[in-house]
């Protein structure tokens, strides 16, 4: 099930839809980091437990006292405060500001507790100690995403730490087993301390820059012009479709990006004349175009009309065949959006249940949006790009017999298409039961649709007549237009009326399913146009 969004506005792509929600996204990441960064320092202290404790008692010299040595209470309350926040943070989601005193206290509980190792147990010189807080301090740079400057600041307090400690020991300090008291071999030895210490921080700066400016780059390359992408929403042969929101009106908006790896003079052109033409169309029930054009790396996209809702095809796919009133409403809608389009001369040419999308919008229910004009040609003006898709195209389900025959394409086509969605509509079923796309292809040719009737789905006699009307193989035998087309299936009698409460039930239940986004853009199944 699915909430559907259609080829024509600002997409959703791998990135930020708005400063709420890349703040949101920001917050979820931290938070995740974090989270990895606690489970780390609990299973280390697991180790150095385990170290603490299992030394001795390999050795045949652990005693009680061993539990509750400084060392080993260190440890343990590090593991208990650890595995405490990791398993706080599984919970459900903190505020950043939270989220930051968090990480704060990552840093002074990891380099604190080597600290008081380093204190208490600073007669027996564990300088490697040290060493160990030093890499921490560049462990947690790498993992938790900070600004160079908020890393430095918040390091710095541990070699000022370290620096009293060896003030306030430095009379006492020992190396080797031996007293030393000469105030340059103690000076040096703190020099040495500040400089490991300082030479981890310098580390953990860079890496926090360094890190900071390839987030700056994934954001960059999510950006296509002046929308900010966040997940794929559908492909095809040609391009990729995402939903996307304008930096600017914060507009949700759906974004076609032109294939990189099939980018050349034809696709450009090809990919230019759908724009073109699509941006022509400004009925209701028709997608949208906003916006065309080519990122700076040379990516060609174009942004169009985001509505929420599915297609055709999932809808029956999920629900069932429609009740014929549904099935009324619906097409007579998609006849709107044609009849516009062939009063331009544009034909469709790719009608089908996966191009026919079902929405809300502005308090109305089941309103359709004809999307992907990619297939579509022009007839009042004939370019070298429509010269060189002109031939074989569509989907092999719904293409009209005169197209296969290599008759040019004219608005004819589109109303056996309409044909072709209708009766697949009802029944749940294309119109031939062909195994195999060749197969559809004869079909259409030589073999006479299978009726709803003959399907044992009982439909309006007059319904299931203007449909095989529709399917006729002699474009003249069908309907004159697609306005007369809308209006006879208007005049179409049906058991029960689709009304505007029954479509409020539907939507509801549709709705509480939590759909999520379902794939959209060109149909997988379009036969692509052979020259």
């Amino acid at each position: 099930m699915g909430m559907h969004a259609t080829p024509g506005g600002p997409l959703r792509a791998g990135i930020v839809l708005a400063d709420s929600e890349a703040e949101a996204a920001a917050t979820r990441h931290l938070q995740s980091r974090l989270r990895l960064l606690y489970g780390v320092m609990a299973g280390a202290a697991v180790g150095f437990y385990a170290i603490d404790q299992g030394l001795p008692l390999l050795s045949g010299t652990w005693t009680s006292d061993h539990v509750t040595k400084p060392g080993a209470l260190i440890h343990l309350g590090v593991l208990l405060l650890s595995a405490a926040i990791f398993l706080w943070l599984r919970r459900g989601p903190a505020s950043r500001r939270v989220l930051r005193v968090l990480d704060a206290a990552a840093l002074y509980l990891g380099a604190g507790a080597a600290l008081a190792v380093y204190a208490f147990l600073f007669k027996e010189g564990p300088r490697d100690v040290l060493a160990v807080t030093a890499m921490f301090i560049i462990a947690r740079a790498i993992t938790v995403p900070s600004s160079p400057l908020a890393t430095f600041l918040l390091s710095l307090p541990i070699p000022a730490a370290v620096l009293l400690i060896d003030r306030a020991y430095g009379a006492i300090w020992s190396y080797d087993e031996r007293e030393i008291t000469d105030p340059v071999v103690i000076t040096s030895a703190q020099v040495w301390n500040q400089v490991v210490l300082f030479f981890g921080i310098g580390v953990a700066t860079v890496a926090s820059h360094l890190t900071s400016a390839m987030r700056a780059r994934l954001d960059a390359a999510h950006r296509t012009g002046q929308y900010h992408l966040d997940a794929k929403i559908g492909e095809g042969q040609m391009g990729e479709v995402y939903l996307a929101t304008h930096a600017m009106l914060r507009r949700p908006t759906a974004v076609k990006l032109l294939r990189p790896e099939i980018v050349g003079a034809d696709t450009i052109a090809r990919f230019d004349q759908e724009v073109r033409l699509a941006s022509r169309l400004t009925h209701a029930n028709t997608i949208r175009i906003f916006d065309y054009g080519s990122t700076p790396d040379g990516v060609f996209y174009y942004a169009m009309e985001y509505v929420r809702g599915e297609d055709l095809e999932h809808i029956v796919a999920r629900d069932g065949p429609l009740p014929p009133a549904r099935v009324i409403h619906v097409l007579e809608q998609v006849c709107r959006s044609l009849a516009e389009a062939h009063d331009l001369g544009l034909v469709h040419r790719d009608v089908k249940a996966g191009n026919i999308m079902l929405c809300r919008k502005g308090g109305e229910y089941d309103v359709v949006k004809l999307v992907d004009f990619g297939l579509a040609k022009d007839l009042r003006h004939a370019s070298p790009v429509a010269e060189g898709i002109d031939a074989v195209c569509g989907t092999p389900e719904t293409i009209a017999p005169e197209v296969l025959r290599g008759e040019p394409a004219s608005p004819p086509c589109d109303l056996y298409a309409i044909g072709a969605v209708g009766v697949f509509l009802l029944t749940g079923h294309p119109i031939f039961d062909a195994p195999t796309t060749m197969g559809f292809l004869r079909a259409h040719l030589e073999e006479e649709p299978i009726s709803p009737s003959r399907r044992g789905v009982q439909v309006p006699a007059d319904l299931e007549a203007l449909l095989l009307r529709c399917l006729s193989k002699d474009p003249g035998l069908r309907p004159p237009s697609a306005i007369a087309l809308g209006d006879a299936l208007r005049a179409c009698e049906a058991p029960s009326p689709w009304t505007h409460e029954a479509a409020a039930t539907w939507w509801a239940g549709f709705e509480r399913a939590g759909a999520a986004a379902i794939p959209q853009g060109e149909p997988q199944e379009a036969m692509p146009p052979h020259s």
